[in-house]
């Protein structure tokens, strides 16, 4: 890579060469000798025009006559002896390098060597070129000490002689770079870069722009300063593509750098779209059974199971150890470094079995070849607890005078986790604390990895009784996540939200487990500590679930939603009354249980208590079997009272008071349980006894919002399901026009071939129901809109984004299908193939969930729909981009009818959706309702607000009212309201 370092200075060194030689070549006095003298000099002349020419083989060619001559003239000037041997020497390191093989290496080295030896002038500017020639070799051979010292020399000189802007002192500086890089003496690297790169600039020397900022980039990754080696590659490469372009092995490593810098700050998606176009070029450029391709797999491997992509992972690396296999057998070193990366993703998906025999056979294909295992398969192979591998590694590691000091601490760590495996805490804790103290001096360590460092010393401080300790890690976990959640809002893609949201979980559930742990042992002073962190890490679960800010990032100012995630403890208690009482439900894996169990309780706070109380409530099979029983509607009234038994008694017996205010926020499988109409002993619900508030989460209580008055309504009712052709493409072009449409996806990719069994039937009642409402509506002087027969289509429902509609009601069909259901159905198999990105169930459910537009049975049916036109089957994932942040009231008038009744899961997608879009609140019902009384709750609910009433008054007197004239809680109960 060296070899172009000097075509730009080769005139002016030989100029100066020929001058210095000239004089002395044709001073001699005896005929005979000046003859042999005029022919030797001759023939260095041609070895020089041939420099000059980048002819280095004819160069070669005439500095060998001449070294012929010379050998013969044992008594020869030895200025010209050594220039002959530098010529050669040059000649020699430049065809290999212009062939890129390193043949003539070592001889082109010895002439050199000889050369310098036998120069008497150690000042001038042909002792500083054979000096920096002899450095850039020592470089090739990896003697870079030895290096440093003649490029040094060739430094002073050029400096003294040429100046400290031409382009000879700037090449040098940059070989010193190098050499200084591989000594892993980042610092140095960067500073003699940051001196030549402004010269090369000047210059306009596109070749060593290019390589300084490479060197820079790769420098400050070494240092951890990721983001500094982002912005440097990314000049390398501009200047590397416009030079070579995409196919050049140099740009194509280099992409490979950048790809692996954005991994290290985490931002996983940009990674992976990098490692993704890497090895798409270096198939093309290398071609497949090479080793660059099985780098660039393995990179783009590494990148998906960083984000917990298992069975990807596990593809890529099948796929480079059979490449590996192919290309070196199954005794090489590469094919077992390839198989070793495979046992630990195996190990990781819990295949153990297949791991450990691909483990052990990569471990006796490294003995055999007495190889020195790199920092990626070390990680590999002992990452299910080899003690000896580790204490070797942390052995060398230590011997190691210019050792990584961030690989010391991630093997102090792996020994750690062998003890924790051993239940040794004395020694996991002393071994992690040394690994922490090393880390915390470390720039831009990877927060995953903190997280789970610190995540393990929590568990041991705990477990050997060490509780300040314990509650101080707890605490430092608990801020790390915060400022990383802050991050995200900023940041931070899709991909990086799961793998923090995954490690979130995993925290707080972890620390509900521990509160009941520190119960049990009386341990109250150091419960109370950790108490507010479980409340606000509820509160910053929440937030992730429903990722309300993730689309609102589009619309509001992020410093305010920053401050949503910092929302804490004696914020929500300020916003509290004496009569008020919080409550967040929170599922978690439950330690008691020696399966994985999911439990569910409930953290209280209330404005007179110092610190939340935290209530087991039941586990997650024995709240299941009550949902059972209330979708099948046996015995309704009981089934809701056992529920409350599972869930309120305790809570209503020893926390509330009558005509208490309270405000809960569901999770889990709480969501499809009707919480507020659960039935108490005399007969009387939840609501009854208390004002029960539905949240998405109890930090609503301390956000403020604008109150909103209403001015226009969009109602949906009396929909025509089935369209013919002509009329949708009418209703759809009154909407091409408009900015709307075009900013959101639609999902057309439909099978031809579908043919579906049954189709969405027409809804009686729901026109009547939404003429009602607009008479009211307007009688209060609020415009209003009805979308019926053809017009409440698609089009027409993704226009309302943006306008400011206060009320939207929806009296249609609404959907949610299970994956395995949805799977079956050809409607969702397009969608479903989304599946690849492994996008997470959460996500995936707003694909599987939604409402049912005019013209929409066309698409559910498998039918062509025209061109150009919205398919009427509006998804949750489509909902979620619109911006609705002016409507305070959403109404899902949703019928249960056939396959196309809303299940309490599907209920969720399309909340989760309405809130991501902006809306306040949310009327929906959670079980089967007939089209009647559907009609006649709708009614009396808008006549009760309209009439003065706040919105849950209304609500509540409409449900009771339903109530008075059809006692059976299946008319009534499932209906809900959630702010």
């Amino acid at each position: 890579m060296y070899y172009s370092n000097f075509h730009s200075i080769k005139s002016t060194v030989i100029l100066l060469l020929f001058i210095t030689f000239s004089g002395n070549i044709m001073s001699q006095n005896n005929q005979q000798s000046y003859s042999k003298e005029d022919s030797i000099t001759f023939y260095v002349r041609s070895a020089e025009q041939m420099f000059a020419q980048n002819e280095y083989q004819q160069m070669l060619q005439f500095a060998s006559l001449a070294q012929a001559m010379i050998d013969k003239e044992p008594e020869f000037d030895l200025n010209i002896i050594a220039f002959n041997h530098a010529l050669i020497g040059i000649a020699l390191y430049e065809l290999d390098m212009k062939q890129d093989v390193y043949d003539h290496v070592e001889e082109a080295h010895s002439h050199l060597k000889e050369a310098i030896t036998q120069y008497k002038d150690t000042t001038d500017l042909v002792y500083g070129t054979i000096s920096h020639y002899i450095g850039t070799i020592e470089t090739n051979l990896k003697d870079y000490k030895s290096a440093i010292r003649h490029i040094e020399k060739a430094i002073t000189i050029r400096k003294k002689i040429l100046g400290a802007t031409s382009m000879q002192y700037a090449v040098s500086l940059h070989n010193l770079a190098a050499c200084h890089f591989h000594l892993k003496q980042y610092e140095k690297t960067i500073d003699l870069e940051k001196e030549a790169l402004p010269i090369f600039v000047e210059n306009k020397n596109q070749l060593y722009i290019a390589t300084a900022h490479k060197w820079l980039g790769k420098s400050y990754a070494c240092l951890g300063k990721n983001h500094l080696a982002i912005q440097s590659t990314k000049q390398a490469l501009i200047t590397c593509k416009e030079m070579f372009g995409e196919k050049n092995p140099d740009y194509i490593y280099m992409l490979n750098d950048l790809g692996l810098y954005y991994n290290f700050i985490e931002e996983f998606a940009e990674s992976i779209k990098i490692s993704e176009n890497v090895c798409t070029l270096a198939k093309d450029v290398f071609g497949e059974n090479c080793q660059d391709y099985i780098t660039a797999l393995s990179n783009l491997a590494y990148n998906h199971g960083w984000l917990g992509h298992l069975d990807i992972a596990i593809k890529y690396f099948k796929e480079c150890s059979n490449i590996a296999e192919r290309i070196y057998g199954d005794n090489h070193v590469e094919y077992a470094k390839s198989i070793a990366h495979l046992s630990f993703y195996l190990a990781e998906n819990r295949q153990q079995k297949a791991s450990a025999l691909l483990r052990q056979k990569a471990i006796t294909i490294f003995k055999r070849n007495n190889t020195v295992l790199d920092n990626k398969v070390y990680f590999s192979l002992v990452s299910k607890g080899n003690k000896k591998l580790i204490e070797s590694r942390l052995n060398a590691l230590r011997r190691d005078s210019v050792a990584n000091q961030y690989q010391i601490a991630s093997t102090l760590m792996q020994l750690a986790e062998y003890y924790t495996d051993k239940d040794d805490c004395q020694n996991a804790i002393y071994y992690h604390e040394e690994s922490l103290a090393i880390f915390d001096n470390l720039p831009e360590r990877r927060s995953i990895e903190n997280l789970k460092q610190l995540d393990l010393l929590r568990s041991e401080y705990l477990f050997c009784n060490k509780y300040s300790l314990y509650i101080q890690t707890v605490k430092r976990e608990h801020e790390l996540l915060k400022t990383i959640l802050k991050k995200q809002l900023t940041s931070l893609n899709n991909d990086d939200r799961l793998e923090y949201s995954k490690a979130a979980y995993s925290f707080y559930q972890e620390l509900i487990n521990d509160g009941f742990y520190l119960k049990e042992l009386h341990e109250t002073e150091y419960l109370k500590s950790i108490k507010s962190i479980i409340y606000e890490g509820c509160l910053l679960l929440k937030g992730l679930v429903l990722n309300i800010e993730q689309s609102s990032l589009l619309y509001k100012n992020s410093s305010s939603i920053i401050s949503n995630y910092q929302i804490s403890l004696q914020e929500i208690k300020e916003n509290l009354s004496a009569n008020d009482v919080s409550i967040e439900f929170i599922s978690y894996s439950d330690d008691r249980y020696e399966n994985d169990v999911i439990s569910y309780a409930a953290i209280i706070t209330k404005k007179d208590l110092e610190n939340p109380l935290i209530v087991q409530i039941a586990t997650e099979e024995l709240l299941k079997i009550g949902i059972h029983k209330i979708q099948q509607s046996d015995s309704l009234s009981l089934d809701l009272h056992r529920l409350y038994n599972h869930i309120w008694r305790f809570i209503a017996e020893n926390i509330l008071s009558t005509n208490n205010n309270v405000y809960f926020s569901a999770s889990g499988v709480l969501h499809q349980i009707p919480l507020e109409s659960l039935i108490i002993d005399d007969g009387k619900t939840m609501s009854d006894i208390y004002h029960m508030h539905r949240l998405s989460s109890t930090r609503e209580l301390a956000l403020k919002k604008t109150p909103i008055k209403y001015k226009k309504a969009a109602l949906y009712g009396g929909l025509n399901y089935d369209m013919a052709d002509s009329d949708m493409r009418n209703e759809s072009s009154k909407y091409q026009q408009g900015n709307n449409t075009g900013l959101f996806s639609t999902s057309r990719g439909l099978l031809e071939d579908s043919i579906r069994g049954h189709k969405w039937i027409q809804l009686g009642n729901t026109l009547q129901e939404v003429e009602y409402i607009k008479d009211l509506l307007e009688k209060k002087h609020i415009a209003a809109n009805i979308f019926k027969g053809n017009s409440g289509n698609e089009e027409s429902f993704k226009a309302l984004s943006g306008q400011e509609y206060n009320i939207i009601h929806l009296a249609t069909h609404g959907f949610f299908y299970p994956d395995e259901d949805a799977k079956k159905k050809d409607y969702f198999k397009p969608i479903l193939m989304q599946d690849e990105l492994n996008l997470n169930q959460v996500d995936m459910s707003l694909w599987r969930s939604g409402l049912v537009l005019s013209g929409g049975n066309r698409a559910w049916k498998g039918n062509r729909i025209p061109e150009e036109v919205e398919d009427g089957i509006l998804k949750s994932q489509e909902i979620k981009d619109m911006d609705l942040r002016g409507a305070d009231l959403v109404v899902l008038s949703a019928c249960h009818t056939g396959q196309g009744e809303v299940t309490s899961e599907g209920v969720f997608g399309l909340q989760r959706a309405f809130k991501m879009a902006g809306v306040q609140t949310i009327v929906m019902s959670l079980t089967e309702v007939d089209d009647q009384t559907t009609m006649a709750m709708m009614n009396k609910f808008y006549a009760n607000l309209l009439s003065g009433q706040s919105k849950h008054d209304a609500f509540y007197n409409a449900q009771r009212y339903i109530r008075s004239i059809k006692t059976d809680p299946i008319y009534w109960a499932g209906w809900i309201m959630l702010d």
